[in-house]
């Protein structure tokens, strides 16, 4: 059953869908023709060094330019805080080489990097006592998952706070030309927009202008039982050169 949200209701009628996956979605993984130049690995937290805390894991959704810079990175779900904080510091001063296929003007990808952390070797124990002695007694460490909420477990529908209509391209309305855009984006705690890439289009120019809409958009914070949280979103948008704006329906 899918869940929608209604955002807009005005000459463009905006809505979100949650992503029906159960793990953190991205349009695209590493492969041959991304390739890292500069890369820094993540380390496992020293804090975590003298706890109960072995092993965990961290999915991160990189915004890659197409000359190759980290635009932004998106901790989308994570095991413990720490491994996201450690995620977060290694891959900003990652450089990717540019796609050998890159046009000019090519919009930027979203890619998804899962990192699997496991503590080997000596354990040097310092810092917190309490700590050590519960991990000398085997004692499990409290759960500090987080993960991307689907739309529909959601207390209520996120108000947005500001949205922005995609402006019609100049030159394809002149040529009375039609088509759409797909836009997939994450909404984090804050009620930010969090690494929008273009999930299809028609026409380079439709996801050009959708892409740079949806980038503007904030929200109230999502909440799931009174906390806040985050949710992935899929955003279509449909592009009549006879409309006064942009209009979208959801596909999934």
């Amino acid at each position: 059953m899918k869940t929608y949200l209604t955002i807009l209701s005005t000459a463009a009628a905006l809505t979100l869908t949650a992503a029906a996956q159960s793990s953190s979605p991205a349009p695209a993984a590493l492969n041959a023709s991304i390739r890292l130049e500069r890369y820094s690995e993540p380390a496992f937290p020293i804090h975590l060094r003298n706890t109960a805390i072995t092993e965990g894991y961290a999915q991160a959704q990189l915004l890659v330019a197409a000359d190759g810079r980290v635009i932004e990175s998106f901790v989308s779900a994570y095991s413990h805080p720490e491994f996201a904080d450690s995620v977060e510091a290694a891959v900003r001063g990652w450089v990717f080489r540019p796609a050998d296929t890159a046009e000019a003007g090519a919009l930027p990808q979203r890619f998804n990097v899962r990192f699997n952390f496991r503590r080997e070797g000596m354990i040097i124990v310092q810092g917190d006592f309490q700590e050590t002695v519960k991990a000398y007694l085997g004692q499990k460490p409290s759960d500090e998952s987080v993960n991307v909420c689907k739309l529909r477990d959601l207390d209520a529908t996120p108000e947005p706070v500001n949205l922005v209509v995609p402006a019609f391209p100049e030159g394809l309305k002149k040529q009375n030309v039609e088509g759409g855009a797909a836009i997939s984006f994450y909404i984090d705690e804050q009620g930010r927009v969090r690494v929008p890439s273009v999930a299809g289009s028609t026409h380079p120019e439709f996801a050009a202008a959708a892409l740079e809409a949806v980038s503007k958009w904030t929200f109230v914070p999502p909440l799931r039982k009174g906390q806040p949280t985050r949710v992935f979103a899929v955003q279509e948008f449909t592009f009549n050169p006879k409309a006064a704006a942009a209009s979208s329906k959801v596909t999934q």
